[in-house]
């Protein structure tokens, strides 16, 4: 099994041998995806989105609105664990243009028991 360093590398390769073509096969999901990528006002939302991307791939029993452990569910995650873990190391190793730190707890959510939506 693949851990979450060998998919981002994996996704990161198969992504480059192909810049023409998306494989996101849901045209909505697809737009919306390019919609918060293409931001380059708050690049906190790409960085959160791989971050719960990564986690739901690692992990597909957790629910990706509840990246919070503090919701109490069995399918909450730790969401700054994700992104400290796997994210922070792959925007620096491949000088993306996203923030340099986590997306995951700006002062706004971080209290927040239940699920985003």
């Amino acid at each position: 099994m693949d851990t979450p360093d060998d998919m981002l590398s994996n996704v990161l390769k198969r992504a480059s041998e192909n810049m023409t073509q998306s494989f996101i096969g849901n045209t909505d999901i697809r737009e919306r995806v390019e919609y918060v990528c293409r931001q380059m006002s708050n690049r906190a939302c790409a960085r959160l989105l791989m971050a719960w991307m990564v986690a739901t791939i690692d992990r597909p029993d957790v629910d990706p609105r509840k990246p919070y452990t503090e919701i109490g569910d069995n399918d909450a995650f730790s969401g700054r664990s994700s992104d400290e873990q796997y994210i922070t190391r792959f925007v620096h190793d491949h000088r993306l243009p996203l923030n340099p730190t986590t997306a995951i707890l700006p002062p706004a959510f971080r209290h927040w028991n239940r699920p985003r939506t």
